[in-house]
């Protein structure tokens, strides 16, 4: 696990999470897209599709510092760990579309892949967006994470399915949660029940819980 700073304190406003989820659905606009397709830091909405690696702001940069002494690269980590599963592993970003993640990994790496943001972010521009995606076996399910709807979603794309990787790096996303340790806690336990047995799960967690947490 690592850690993030959030703004929100328990009991975070249902009201204003819901306000931004509604703001967040109509307002998506082409420069919004174009941060969130292509690393350009966008205005407004924060919504990142972020890299495996190749600078700081990367999951590599995040998650480098948990992996087991001797380890240099959470790529060359997960492909060495997962390695009996090349061709069959199942992969999932939380709090993000996922599609940079996922093809920062070996080609072929992954059978299929989804990225589960509160948005789709592909819906306004690049039509050929969906396309690249469906060539890459990759899904985009959008949805609020602590919603019940997301999770049958999800699981009607695993199909009996269970991931072999989830990764989870919300960063400013953890403004808007509750940051109290009984809901998070379910989050990470719903997450262990998608998990398959020998799975690998790297979430990142608010950074006041840093006494708590642990690799």
């Amino acid at each position: 696990m690592n850690s993030a700073s959030p703004e929100g304190k328990f009991p975070f406003g249902k009201e204003n999470r819901k306000r931004e989820i509604e703001s967040k659905q109509k307002k998506i606009g082409k420069e919004q897209l174009l941060g969130t397709l292509f690393g350009i830091t966008p205005r407004g909405y924060t919504l990142r599709d972020s890299p495996l690696e190749g600078h700081p702001s990367t999951f590599d940069g995040t998650f480098r510092r948990v992996l087991p002494e001797g380890e240099t690269s959470l790529r060359g980590y997960i492909e060495k760990e997962l390695a009996s599963r090349k061709g069959k592993a199942v992969g999932i970003e939380f709090g993000g579309p996922g599609r940079e993640l996922f093809a920062g990994f070996s080609e072929g790496f992954f059978q299929k892949t989804a990225g589960v943001p509160l948005v789709d972010p592909r819906r306004t521009v690049f039509s050929d967006a969906k396309a690249i995606d469906a060539e890459r076996h990759h899904q985009i399910i959008s949805g609020d994470i602590l919603s019940e709807k997301t999770y049958e979603r999800l699981n009607e794309w695993l199909d009996g399915d269970k991931a072999d990787l989830i990764l989870e790096r919300m960063m400013a996303g953890w403004k808007n949660m509750p940051n109290e340790p009984f809901t998070v806690g379910k989050l990470f336990q719903r997450g262990y029940g998608l998990l398959g047995e020998g799975g690998l799960m790297f979430l990142e967690v608010p950074r006041e819980w840093e006494p708590l947490a642990t690799p």
